[in-house]
């Protein structure tokens, strides 16, 4: 068994459980418990490759920073978690307006949500790692629209309008850098090769490929000023969904 396969079984059991829409009494909780048993698997797996960067796969795989950024990533996901097992199903309480269904939900977008951003890390080919990025958008954004207001819409349309202009941009900069590659005989975005081969290609092409995917990524990321869309979803997500948006994503 591949073992990054051992990353994707507590996320996918979290995603499948929350489509089941009268497990809001203990989903929480379970997801909360599951999630620390997923951090104790990331740091297992990650640890050592912090010491011995391996490339398991040809698109996939672990290298050093994508073991320190899992271990980061988890180690938030699973502390907002924990912490929407006290705050939601309180929240509820208090407001009966949030239905089992959609407290259930949460937590299958959430689990989807981190599969993407496992995605993310794990990708060694930039399409792939661009395919990731973009299903971070379309999996965080119903987090935003949690509360069903008029302000979560807004916020959530803005953050789904101006994160697909970037991430197209992004796009545009890949399509650049795949074309700076033809005078070197080379087509391909697998990082090795990128690495391996950069010197022979245009540079006029691969420096405007560069300037798109900063533009791109970053406003992915809510780089200055690029981050028109960030505080209007942070606001009006859940807590759990904007610690995750904001320490991991």
């Amino acid at each position: 068994m591949n073992p990054l396969h051992l990353l994707l079984i507590i996320p996918l059991c979290i995603a499948v459980l929350g489509l089941y829409p009268r497990g809001a009494r203990w989903l929480p909780n379970v997801a909360a418990a599951a999630m620390v048993a997923q951090l104790c698997i990331v740091v297992g797996l990650c640890v050592p490759v912090l010491r011995h960067p391996v490339i398991m796969t040809a698109n996939y795989g672990i290298d050093g920073i994508s073991a320190a950024f899992l271990i980061i990533t988890t180690l938030v996901v699973a502390s907002a978690l924990i912490q929407a097992a006290f705050l939601l199903p309180a929240e509820r309480d208090h407001d009966a307006s949030i239905p089992e269904q959609r407290l259930c939900f949460f937590y299958t977008l959430a689990g989807l949500f981190m599969l993407a951003m496992y995605g993310v890390l794990l990708a060694q080919h930039l399409g792939y790692a661009w395919i990731a990025m973009e299903a971070t958008t379309l999996l965080s954004a119903p987090l935003v629209y949690y509360h069903r207001t008029r302000h979560s819409l807004e916020a959530t349309w803005k953050y789904l309008l101006l994160c697909s202009v970037g991430i197209g941009f992004a796009l545009f900069g890949i399509m650049l850098i795949v074309a700076s590659q033809q005078s070197s005989g080379t087509s391909s975005l697998t990082f090795g090769v990128l690495q391996a081969h950069a010197a022979s290609f245009d540079p006029r092409l691969l420096r405007l490929g560069f300037i798109f995917c900063v533009l791109g990524f970053g406003t992915k990321a809510g780089l200055f000023p690029l981050h028109n869309w960030l505080p209007d979803a942070h606001s009006e997500a859940p807590a759990p969904a904007s610690a995750m948006l904001s320490g991991a994503l």
